[in-house]
């Protein structure tokens, strides 16, 4: 899957790859629904992705790593010196939630929302990176 996390994906394929040394392996890429469609048409055996939905009780499902997410918003909307911010303090703030990478990018650098990113892709140039913590 597109961006998901190298680190652990490569960690998977290696174990795999060590445990049946015999079995070709075929990488795709894809994004989650067209990764989650190729399973229901039988055209690839397994998947790696984030988690998108309720994971689907027809397959096997392993959580290979958690992620914390990050807030990305534009510089100069908190303190700079601000590391954590709570979900009520994003309240009056618009969340982009459906764009393209490139578009939410701009969208946040011309403070017209926040977004919200797993840890792993969350360092972009520009924007704040604040750690989302629940409230107390």
């Amino acid at each position: 899957m597109r961006n998901f996390g190298t680190t652990e994906f490569l960690q998977a394929v290696a174990e795999f790859s060590k445990t049946y040394p015999d079995v070709r392996i075929k990488i795709t890429s894809g994004g989650h629904e067209q990764l989650y469609q190729a399973l229901k048409d039988n055209k690839i055996d397994f998947a790696f992705s984030d988690l998108r939905r309720t994971p689907s009780n027809l397959y096997m499902n392993d959580f290979l790593t958690s992620s914390d997410y990050k807030v990305i918003i534009s510089q100069g909307t908190f303190a700079a010196d601000k590391e954590k911010v709570e979900s009520t303090e994003l309240e009056d703030l618009p969340c982009i939630l459906i764009v393209g990478a490139n578009e939410a990018a701009m969208m946040v650098a011309s403070r017209q929302g926040y977004l919200l990113m797993n840890n792993r892709t969350s360092k972009n140039p520009g924007v704040a990176n604040l750690d989302l913590v629940q409230q107390s």
